[in-house]
């Protein structure tokens, strides 16, 4: 039997029998031959199949494809393909091509006893794997319950302030930031920020900073990072999230600066419409025309609600404005199923 012969025969018999013989095929296979007849077996949801499957993948857990296999099994079946892929990490040194296998696992199984016997795993290897691991478990700490019941907002507060340089440092500050109100993690934030300003992540660390935050010092900490990182992509952002918590003239004028930077950007408009409602020392009417006449291109990447909320504002402080009035309704032309459009289109009726 051929391959596609197989294939047909586990699709019009799919008995114990045929199994059997899909497996023994299966693993006579040349490996680059592999993904049509796996992917075959998982089709048929049958326990015989994925039992098959499984078998297989502990037999050849270093094949190339291997990460990508694993990851269709988990989102085909997570609770069969959960212990087996548990046990295929823990038998390989970490590696980044890893991550989206682990990542799929906790998404798609994030109650199974298998995250938790993995957290104790890695914690033990800390040293060794790195701090990848830590933040796929920091993403599935609200809902995990068995991870909450661990100690690892502690381990991560520690890793972190051992291992500064790592490039999964700012994302665990940033998550211990929003689950953690007891440990010196905003001090220990603002300590790394000082020395690592021009991390490429820098910018994760600053937006927790503003949304997780009340000190006008921290206020002081993000100002500096935004004075001298206006070209930063991610300053659209963090300078308009900061404007919704507080509005001095030192902030005002650095947001004038990275608005002229940033004519393009994806949160261009959401932070015209901030300036729009606290700036009331400058005209931002040009910037609101000048955003909707710009052509849609690869080079400018627009966010049908950041739009919305930009003409929502600035509708509310212009309502008669027949500039903007007509540039609603050509935008609701275009964009008629966006979410809240009755709201636009309550603003704009004659």
């Amino acid at each position: 039997m051929d391959l596609s012969e197989v294939i047909e025969k586990l699709r019009s018999e799919p008995d114990l029998n045929v199994m059997k013989e899909a497996e023994a095929y299966l693993n006579n296979l040349p490996e680059n031959k592999t993904v049509e007849l796996i992917e075959s077996l998982l089709s048929l949801n049958e326990t015989e199949a994925y039992l098959v499957v499984s078998k297989w993948i502990q037999a050849h857990g270093s094949w190339k494809y291997i990460n990508l296999t694993i990851t269709r099994c988990l989102e085909k079946e997570p609770t069969v393909f959960s212990k087996v892929t548990a046990a295929w990490l823990k038998s390989l040194p970490w590696d980044s091509r890893h991550t989206e296998v682990f990542r799929t696992l906790t998404v798609f199984a994030p109650d199974t006893e298998y995250i938790l016997d993995l957290w104790y795993f890695y914690v033990g290897q800390k040293a060794r794997v790195g701090g990848e691991p830590l933040v796929i478990f920091m993403g599935q700490f609200e809902k995990n319950l068995l991870l909450q019941k661990t100690d690892i907002l502690e381990v991560c507060f520690f890793w972190v302030i051992d291992n500064p340089t790592d490039p999964a440092s700012p994302d665990i500050m940033a998550a211990l930031m929003r689950y953690d109100k007891k440990l010196p993690i905003i001090e220990a934030s603002c300590r790394w920020l000082r020395l690592h300003e021009d991390d490429v992540s820098a910018w994760k660390v600053i937006l927790s900073l503003v949304r997780h935050s009340q000190s006008l010092s921290t206020d002081e900490e993000i100002l500096n990072w935004l004075e001298s990182h206006v070209h930063n992509a991610r300053s659209t952002i963090v300078a308009t999230e900061l404007l919704r918590r507080t509005s001095s003239e030192r902030l005002l004028s650095v947001a004038r600066k990275i608005l002229s930077a940033h004519t393009s950007d994806e949160s261009t408009p959401l932070l015209i419409a901030s300036l729009v409602e606290f700036d009331s020392m400058f005209d931002y009417q040009k910037q609101v025309v000048d955003w909707f006449a710009q052509p849609h291109s690869e080079a400018r990447t627009v966010t049908r609600q950041n739009e919305l909320k930009l003409l929502l504002t600035i509708l509310k402080f212009y309502p008669d404005d027949p500039r903007f009035i007509e540039i609603a309704r050509l935008w609701i032309k275009v964009n008629p199923e966006c979410e809240r459009i009755e709201t636009l289109l309550s603003l704009v009726c004659d």
